[in-house]
């Protein structure tokens, strides 16, 4: 069974992301039968995080949208 979207929490100590990438793959979800085929991957690296504020919930939001490269798996 598919679903259509996921939200992910990490807590992470600031150390980690100066070197750490996050990478995300989108995959389309086959038949009973057929096989799932991805659509495409994005890495997001997680130093991109370090200038990001808080929200009110006192969490970093990475909004926007990435572009998917085609991807060879």
């Amino acid at each position: 069974m598919c679903s259509n979207n996921f939200q992910i929490n990490y807590f992470l100590v600031p150390d980690i992301l100066e070197d750490r990438a996050l990478e995300v793959s989108v995959w389309n979800c086959g038949s009973l039968v057929g096989e799932n085929s991805v659509i495409g991957s994005v890495v997001i690296p997680l130093h991109t995080l370090l200038n990001i504020p808080v929200d009110r919930k006192g969490a970093k939001v990475l909004d926007g949208w990435f572009n998917l490269s085609a991807s060879s798996r």
